[in-house]
């Protein structure tokens, strides 16, 4: 039975709806061909069929290619905890006309349920992202514990995530989020739906298995750690990295590195965050603070002078003439 935490759907709720194409990215690396094996397995054993899609982060095994799966080998291995080949597998899902994607990481596995309860779910509430629950599994695969830490709330693991179209805008964080973050990325991308307000629905039933290397989740449950595991060591410099960050810069990764017009800019160019947010805040009709940061760029880099001018020149509609002024008359002050 689902939790508290989760919505009783009847499966009677989506018959009607258009029905959902999945892909299911799973990025790998040096995995054992037998873990590999048990998660790819998993999706062949959905109770609602999908693709999987299965991207080799510099080290492709030769076997997957006689998978039913999408092999893509990358050349190289990127050391970002496979957010390069994430955001890869989620290029080829969608030019593949997928229009729902779930993460899977290699060494994870989902229970035959699992996507299927996450179509209920969204068909149920209408959330953009649908999220499950985990369970903690040794390193052998057998059971150790539920974990309440995933509960859709604080923290969702990046193979619980569930991505319907209308949230398919955040899937380019894979691609654009700086490595330095790269060890808590799912932390980054369920931060990055909270604030761009993404609608989510949380499932609890622990659907997706969770193999540990992490010592913690031995000792919540009670028994002896096994060589092999330990504390998440690159995860702490990942925090203390972003607890440095002001909320422009965060909320420019939650962006995907882009202001409200589309443009793309560079995340270590402090001018090019300013800049950005300031044509978030324009586009906003938040003029007074947009053209304060706008003298602020203009101060520190003058060459920023007439892309203002034709940005304020854009703005200078009807309804909008007496702001487009004000701008012009703060540049030319």
């Amino acid at each position: 039975m689902p939790t508290d935490k989760s919505v009783a759907v009847d499966p009677d709720t989506a018959r009607g709806k258009p029905a959902l194409r999945v892909g299911i990215v799973t990025p790998y690396y040096k995995e054992s061909p037998g873990v590999l094996k048990a998660c790819h397995d998993s999706v062949v054993a959905q109770t609602y069929a999908c693709t999987h899609y299965m991207v080799a982060d510099g080290h492709p095994q030769p076997h997957v290619d006689g998978w039913n799966v999408v092999h893509i080998p990358l050349a190289n291995s990127h050391g970002d905890n496979g957010n390069h080949a994430r955001w890869v597998g989620a290029l080829a899902a969608l030019a593949d006309g997928c229009n729902a994607i779930a993460f899977l990481d290699a060494d994870n596995w989902f229970a035959p349920e699992h996507i299927a309860g996450m179509i209920e779910l969204h068909a149920a509430t209408g959330a953009a992202i649908c999220t499950s629950g985990r369970a903690i599994h040794h390193l052998d695969g057998s059971f150790l514990i539920t974990c309440k830490e995933n509960d859709g709330e604080t923290f969702v693991d990046t193979s619980c995530f569930f991505f319907t179209a209308a949230a398919f805008s955040l899937l380019s964080l894979w691609g654009t989020m700086p490595k330095t973050f790269s060890p808590i990325n799912d932390r980054v991308l369920w931060a990055a739906a909270r604030v761009r307000g993404i609608s989510t629905a949380h499932d609890g039933r622990a659907t997706v298995m969770f193999r540990s290397k992490y010592s913690f989740h031995y000792k919540w449950a009670g028994v002896a750690v096994p060589e092999g595991t330990g504390k998440p060591a690159d995860a702490e410099p990942a925090f203390q990295a972003w607890k440095t960050l002001n909320e422009d810069r965060k909320r420019f990764i939650y962006s995907g590195h882009t202001d409200a017009a589309g443009r793309f800019y560079n995340f270590d160019d402090e001018i090019a965050v300013r800049f950005a947010r300031a044509n978030d805040l324009l586009a906003q009709g938040r003029v007074v603070e947009a053209a304060e940061i706008y003298l602020g760029v203009l101060k520190a880099a003058p060459l920023h002078h007439e892309a203002l001018r034709d940005l304020a020149g854009a703005w200078r509609t009807r309804a909008r003439m007496q702001a487009a002024e004000r701008i012009l008359s703060l540049v030319n002050g």
